[in-house]
């Protein structure tokens, strides 16, 4: 009896096991990172990471394959399935202080055409040449805020779904505004 009493218990446990990792990003220090990608970095497929309030800054400079130029990227992701919650959407922006676009760039989230599916919620994406930019797969984007980027999302023609819901688009730049699908 107790062998089976402890497969019952195990079996409760398995869907809790397999939830994935919550990696928690906070300004003040308190969290398990100071910066996004770090927090990309050490998560796993299917981990979320949970933005806490404040302006998330720091960038790294990358060059795409192909490209014959670097450009500034705030998150890239390299990992399938992540989500990024943010603690608020008026509190948690992603860009810099001041607009400067430059070589298409800088970028606030960039996932490559490896990674299938991604999501977002309660994020403004400020001052960046594409909010998003999500080459294939799907992506779900729910209560976030894009402001004075030139493109907000930027979706390439090989995505296979993006969802939008409960967001808004404001004094996006000249590249089109809020959507952009290539």
């Amino acid at each position: 009896m107790t062998g089976f009493r402890g497969l019952v218990i195990l079996f409760l446990l398995l869907p809790a096991l397999a939830l994935g990792t919550t990696w928690r990003v906070e300004r003040d220090g308190t969290g398990d990172f100071l910066a996004i990608q770090p927090a990309i970095e050490a998560a796993s497929a299917g981990d979320t990471i949970q933005l806490g309030p404040g302006r998330y800054i720091e960038y790294q400079t990358w060059t795409p394959p192909g490209w014959t130029w670097p450009m500034d990227i705030y998150g890239y992701v390299t990992k399938e399935n992540l989500t990024f919650i943010g603690a608020d959407v008026e509190t948690v922006i992603i860009g810099p202080e001041v607009q400067e676009f430059l070589n298409e760039g800088p970028k606030g989230i960039m996932i490559p055409q490896e990674i299938s599916q991604i999501r977002f919620r309660d994020i403004t994406f400020s001052n960046l040449y594409n909010g998003i930019c999500f080459l294939d797969g799907t992506i779900y984007c729910s209560h976030c805020k894009v402001e004075d980027c030139y493109y907000g999302a930027f979706v390439n023609f090989g995505a296979s779904g993006s969802y939008f819901e409960f967001c808004s688009f404001y004094e996006t730049g000249p590249g089109g505004g809020g959507v952009k699908i290539l």
